[in-house]
């Protein structure tokens, strides 16, 4: 007597079909996970202009203006970073705009960090933190680096 060897058809079956629902599973929330990296990715880029905002509003006692400041707040046009395709101060709307490139998984949308000011005169004014929102970017993809 010869002993058979090998799989039945519905044994195949179920395998294929536990893997088709963990691949359902997975790679959306792979999608996911890299869409928050390549965000996360535009607000660690800003942090040298961050710093230097920062710096400004503790010498001076206010938010850069948009005649303040020369090129020191411009931040980077282009190849910013694999993602971001530039960031800039926006002085007219005291934020830090992030553009992130059209092939990202944001798409050609902008992150808006936008610092969160304390104190007042007599007070020196200084930034507590910085709050973050996206045109375009879903909330859950926003950084956990930014303040709520």
């Amino acid at each position: 007597m010869q002993k058979q060897q090998g799989f039945t058809l519905i044994e195949l079956m179920i395998v294929v079909a536990i893997i088709g629902i963990l691949a359902a599973i997975a790679i959306p929330q792979y999608q996911n996970y890299t869409a928050r990296a390549q965000v996360s990715e535009g607000f660690s880029l800003t942090s040298g202009l961050r710093t230097d905002i920062g710096e400004w509003v503790a010498q001076n006692g206010s938010l850069p203006g948009e005649d303040q400041g020369g090129t020191r707040f411009e931040g980077i046009d282009s190849d910013a970073g694999q993602y971001v395709a530039s960031y800039t101060w926006n002085a007219g709307e005291e934020q830090i705009d992030v553009v992130f490139e059209s092939d990202s998984a944001v798409g050609n949308n902008t992150l808006e960090i936008s610092p969160e000011m304390q104190g007042e005169d007599p007070d020196p004014a200084r930034i507590r933190g910085w709050a973050c929102s996206g045109d375009g970017i879903d909330d859950a993809l926003l950084p956990s680096a930014c303040a709520d």
